[in-house]
């Protein structure tokens, strides 16, 4: 028997004996009952006034009248508290994450800036031998190019030249250029360096004043000493290289020359 048949079949029964000319004993009461029992628990709770209630999977039941007033409760175990693809989302999120933080380790973590050299050959501004008390001052100007590896720009604050004249430290040379180079280039930073040398313990006077080129080239040993700004970051590089420098007193390369001599009056 389906469910029109029996709905059918209530409709077709009286209860109400009064009303009706026909007798109804107990037991057609009784199975009448049954089958409205059964007629409910097979149709739902939708056609008797009442709608079926969304957090109990159709098992409960509220008033049609009320059912705008009521929150719904969802249990724990409902799936729809796990929304769809929330571990795919999750772990995008970790992953982008994790991919800005190393592109910004990659990008800014400061880096080594490189030293070099392209002047072997060092022509004095001015050069001043004396040959009575011995001494040689030179006026030279040295080159030195510093290479930024960063991906940020850095602030050059102080070169320090070291020149060193086989064994014997000369004058030490502190600079301020506070230049800037741009990020991933190269820079040339000019530096004006003072030079004097004695006899003791090299005669350096005669050999500067002698008429033949080989005597007057010496080799003097630089080293440059660079403190760097990356991102707020004192950084430091050295360089040290031997470079050729002409102490002869000439005016043929139109600088400022001058001899002390006792024999030039």
């Amino acid at each position: 028997m389906n469910t029109k048949s029996l709905v059918k079949g209530l409709w077709l029964v009286d209860l109400r004996p009064e009303q009706s000319n026909c007798e109804v004993n107990a037991d057609e009461v009784q199975n009448m009952v049954r089958l409205f029992l059964r007629v409910i628990t097979m149709t739902g709770y939708s056609s008797l006034g009442s709608t079926t209630c969304p957090t109990c999977k159709g098992v409960g039941k509220i008033p049609n009248d009320s059912a705008s007033e009521y929150i719904a409760l969802i249990p724990l175990s409902d799936r729809r508290l796990r929304p769809p693809r929330t571990c795919v989302k999750i772990t995008g999120a970790v992953l982008l994450c994790l991919v800005t933080l190393i592109l910004l380790m990659v990008f800014l973590f400061p880096r080594s800036i490189r030293l070099s050299s392209t002047e072997p050959d060092i022509l004095p501004i001015q050069a001043k031998v004396n040959v009575d008390a011995g001494t040689v001052d030179l006026l030279l100007e040295n080159v030195v190019n510093i290479t930024n590896y960063n991906f940020v720009p850095i602030s050059i604050q102080k070169v320090v030249i070291t020149p060193r004249y086989r064994s014997v430290v000369l004058q030490e040379t502190v600079a301020l250029p506070h230049a800037h180079i741009s990020l991933r280039s190269t820079k040339s930073v000019n530096i004006t360096a003072h030079l004097h040398f004695t006899n003791e313990p090299y005669e350096v006077a005669e050999l500067c004043i002698m008429d033949r080129p080989y005597f007057n080239s010496i080799y003097v040993n630089f080293i440059f000493q660079v403190t760097a700004i990356v991102l707020w970051q004192p950084i430091e590089a050295t360089l040290n290289t031997m470079q050729l420098v002409n102490c002869h007193p000439t005016i043929n390369n139109t600088r400022t020359v001058s001899v002390i001599n006792h024999f030039i009056q």
